[in-house]
């Protein structure tokens, strides 16, 4: 057999079994009951409901696209969506307002929720803005109290952070949605799965001599 193409085969089944066993060990870290702030980032958690674990909620109505993998129920965001919203604001201001609500539910909360305060990104505090500057808010419209989609973000006592930092809401279905319906998904894998992987791949490297 060549050489080189059983050392390439060889060395691409045995990461394959590392990054599962890695998998494994790190969503297994996710099942520790007194997880804070200094966990693993790349383990899902909610620190603004007292750290527990994203679960499906199949009820959720404003913040739906987090159904598959959300920090939040249903009864949760009802209370945060009975807050007022300024006044004469239009369809997409509405809607990005209710992005920004939705926050409380996503599973990556853990990376921009730190000691009370949220990171919001940039260019969604931009976007926010763009769409609500008309909006009026103590009878004044959001546009003359704010020059900028920064200001109007840290009026609101949000942090802001560049989209680049990773540790800011923003949102992106791409991330918001994928990323979850995938850390579900790897989670799943039992260790029961992993020992039957790791006699397929034993069989396999055989089969390479």
């Amino acid at each position: 057999m060549n050489t080189k193409k059983y050392n390439m085969q060889s060395l691409t089944l045995r990461i394959f079994l590392t990054q599962l066993v890695i998998i494994q060990s790190t969503c297994a870290l996710s099942d520790m009951g007194d997880m804070d702030n200094t966990a693993i980032e790349d383990v899902a958690y909610c620190p603004y409901f007292d750290n527990r674990l994203p679960e499906s909620r199949d009820d959720l109505v404003n913040c739906s696209w987090y159904g598959n993998f959300s920090c939040c129920t249903q009864n949760e965001i009802d209370v945060l969506f009975a807050i007022t919203v300024p006044t004469d604001s239009n369809g997409e201001c509405r809607t990005w307002l209710n992005y920004l609500m939705c926050w409380v539910c996503s599973p990556r909360q853990h990376l921009f929720f730190k000691h009370y305060t949220i990171a919001v990104c940039e260019d969604f505090c931009h976007n926010m803005y763009n769409a609500c500057r008309n909006a009026v808010l103590d009878e004044v419209s959001i546009g003359k109290l704010n020059s900028n989609g920064i200001e109007f973000c840290q009026d609101r006592k949000f942090e802001v952070l560049p989209r680049e930092s990773g540790r800011c809401f923003t949102f992106d279905p791409a991330l918001e949605l994928d990323s979850s319906a995938s850390i579900r998904m790897i989670c799943s894998i039992s260790p029961f799965s992993i020992s039957v992987l790791y006699a397929l791949y034993t069989f396999l490297l055989s089969r390479l001599y």
